[in-house]
């Protein structure tokens, strides 16, 4: 059993790295929305993606595990992780209680840069609605054109920024 144990601590460990790498991820995705870098975004969104497929995969293996170890430390369904660990051998409740905190801690950084960068998205879509709407009053019939003979163009023709045919 002491083999599982050793097995979970080490998935836990992988996941723990994989989270910093996504805790990068999430600073530089913060970086590139800052300066506007539409194509480092997206290489950082793909890279955010791969880093979550392999947290994915490490997971099932962390369920998995922690299911044997209930059965064998005979643990209802919906025991606390805290339950499960107080039945392993001391030496190995302390470096799991250490993970723990460490886990919480990158998870909480993540967590809080992602609602930055959400709420610096959501400003940038602002801005260019802002723009857009802008541009197209400049461009709009009613911006006090005239035509050769100084009658007022309004309501001849609209004008679009983006044509829609291209």
């Amino acid at each position: 059993m002491s083999e599982n144990i050793e097995e979970l601590y080490n998935i836990l460990s992988e996941e723990y790295k994989l989270y910093q790498k996504l805790n990068n991820t999430a600073s530089e995705k913060n970086e590139a929305i800052v300066e506007n870098e539409v194509d480092d975004l997206a290489k950082v969104v793909e890279k955010e993606d791969e880093l979550l497929a392999e947290i994915e995969e490490y997971e099932e293996k962390r369920t998995k595990i922690i299911t044997k170890l209930a059965e064998k430390y005979n643990l209802k369904e919906d025991f606390k992780y805290s339950n499960l660990i107080n039945n392993f051998p001391e030496k190995w409740q302390d470096k799991f209680s250490e993970l723990r905190s460490k886990l919480l801690e990158v998870i909480d950084e993540i967590h809080e840069k992602n609602e930055e960068n959400t709420m610096l998205l959501d400003e940038a879509i602002k801005l260019n609605n802002f723009s857009l709407n802008m541009l197209s009053k400049a461009v709009s019939p009613e911006n006090g054109t005239y035509d050769k003979k100084q009658t007022s163009k309004k309501g001849k023709q609209s004008y679009n920024i983006i044509d829609r045919k291209a």
